[in-house]
Order: structure tokens, then sequence, then C-alpha cells
């Protein structure tokens, strides 16, 4: 009877740590595949240029603030797993080109160390959800994007 009694409760325990262990949100079974690289050998590093046309009845210190608000994901961006920063660099200004007719006012360039981290930014960091709502009001249209890995042209 004690034997039974030990097993019950040692496997009830293994079932309570099994549900722990595979319902923790940060367990990489729950978590999407692209954010658990290191990007050691997964893919090659990516950037990733945004393109802005900020409406013209925007006033300059909502422009700034919305640049600085881009600026800031770097630091705000943060990889579930590992709890730091993921976005390499990021670089950006107003478009000074003559040549533009578009209406393009700003551009960033984002680089990121794999394609998989890429990937998270733009489809679920949180940060990245929140800036994108925060800015939607001042810009004529949605945000121009395109990525492009160095060196790989076809």
């Amino acid at each position: 009877m004690k034997n039974r009694s030990s097993l019950v409760c040692a496997g009830v325990a293994l079932i309570l740590l099994i549900t722990v262990f595979l319902y923790n949100p940060r367990h990489p079974f729950t978590v999407p595949f692209y954010i658990l690289s290191d990007a050691s050998g997964l893919s090659s590093p990516v950037t990733h240029v945004a393109i802005f046309k900020i409406k013209p009845s925007t006033r300059a210190a909502d422009i700034h603030k919305l640049a600085n608000g881009m600026m800031e994901l770097k630091e705000k961006c943060i990889h579930p797993i590992w709890e730091r920063p993921y976005i390499r660099s990021i670089h950006g200004g107003a478009n000074h080109a003559a040549e533009t007719k578009s209406g393009i006012t700003h551009s960033f360039i984002i680089e990121f160390d794999a394609v998989e981290h890429r990937d998270y930014y733009l489809l679920t960091d949180p940060a990245y959800q929140k800036f994108q709502e925060d800015v939607k009001d001042y810009l004529d249209d949605d945000i121009i994007s395109i990525d492009f890995q160095h060196g790989k042209y076809t």
C-alpha cells in the first residue's frame, strides 16, 4: 500500500512538472521557432528598410516624437528568450533626395543578425506593434519596407 501511494504521488508530481514545463511562456516549445536563434548559423544578417510618408500637416514636435520612437526600438525590442535587445542597429532621418517626388519623408535602416529576428520584430514583438499603433495617425500611407541580405542578388 505504501509503495502504491508513493508511486501515485510521484506520478502526480511528474504530471505537474511536465505541465509547468510545457506551458511556461519562456519554454522553447511554446515560443515560435524564429526567435530561438542566437543567430549563430540559422541565417545571415538582414537589413530592413522602413520608408515613411508622414502627413504634411504633422507638427515638427510629432515628427521628432515619431523618429525618437523608432530609434528607441533598438533598446525596447527585447528577445523573449534572452531578455535583451536583439536589433543590431537602427539609422534613419529625413529624406533629402532631390529626385524623390513620391511623398517619402523619412527612412530608417534596421539591421538584424538573422532573418528570424526580423520576422519576430515584424510579426510578434510587442514594442514594435505598439510603435506601429502610435504612428499610424501621422502617416499618409502604410509603412513601406524592403529587406535584403548583403550579397544575395537572387
